[in-house]
């Protein structure tokens, strides 16, 4: 596995004493405690340890379990004959439903709640329009994701598995993820673009419960932190580029030629 953007917490607190002239080590101990509050601030955005997993898949339903402390997944694959093969998401992949929101089972015909058919396809429903990274997204229907033999993938939020299509013929996923463990020791596995934020959350925090500092200079530290928190923010909302290209793909058509 590459791991050029790869830091750990160890490495961040070391560039804090850097910056202050300190290698004494005196304050490690303080720092990485708040190195360890500053990951669990930056939680809902980006600060989680990268894991790799490898998943067995559930051969009843084509599913895959996920970890316990699974945030958020940044590549879903499997050993294809020794080549790393990475699925692409397919965010109109049928979910494994064997009660409708009723609570009733669903019958081959795709019955609703009421009995009535009305085009449902069966184990689908509907999704609402919604927006993702800024951009609106409309009803989802009939749609497929980038044109990959290798197959496809959905992640199951409500059952927390991932969903595989027909295609993928293999018994083991390789998941790498983001998780919510953080280690004591400063070991804790974080991607480097999260290194400035979680560097100003430090550098505020050491002079946030000092009373001989100015309340103008905590202020001033406060406003640095949180403008790395919405860089790293808008970073993470960003498409990644395999998602922009499977949406490229997803839009190609063969037509006949004049």
């Amino acid at each position: 596995m590459d791991t050029k953007g790869i830091v750990n917490l160890d490495y961040v607190v070391r560039l804090v004493l850097m910056d202050l002239d300190d290698y004494s080590m005196n304050n490690y101990k303080k720092f990485l405690q708040y190195a360890i509050l500053g990951f669990q601030d930056l939680n809902l955005s980006t600060l989680q340890s990268l894991k790799v997993a490898y998943l067995t898949v559930n051969s009843n339903t084509k599913t895959v379990d996920l970890p316990d402390d699974y945030i958020d997944y940044s590549k879903i694959g499997y050993n294809n004959g020794g080549t790393y093969t990475t699925l692409s998401l397919n965010d109109d992949l049928m979910l494994v439903r064997e009660t409708d929101d009723c609570g009733n089972g669903i019958n081959q015909n795709g019955a609703d709640c009421a009995g009535d058919l009305g085009g449902v396809f069966p184990y689908s429903y509907y999704y609402a329009p919604h927006y993702r990274g800024g951009q609106y997204v409309g009803e989802l229907y009939g749609g497929n994701g980038g044109n990959n033999p290798s197959g496809y993938y959905r992640i199951d939020e409500e059952k927390r598995q991932i969903c595989l299509s027909s295609e993928v013929s293999t018994d083991t996923i390789i998941l790498e993820y983001k998780s919510s463990g953080v280690s004591g020791n400063g070991s804790t596995m974080i991607p480097r673009e999260c290194v400035e934020a979680l560097r100003a959350y430090i550098h505020w925090q050491r002079k946030a419960y000092n009373d001989a500092v100015p309340q103008s200079d905590k202020e001033r530290l406060r406003q640095s932190y949180y403008i790395e928190f919405e860089k790293l923010r808008d970073y993470e909302l960003a498409f990644t580029k395999d998602e922009y290209y499977d949406s490229r793909r997803s839009s190609y058509s063969q037509s006949p030629k004049r």
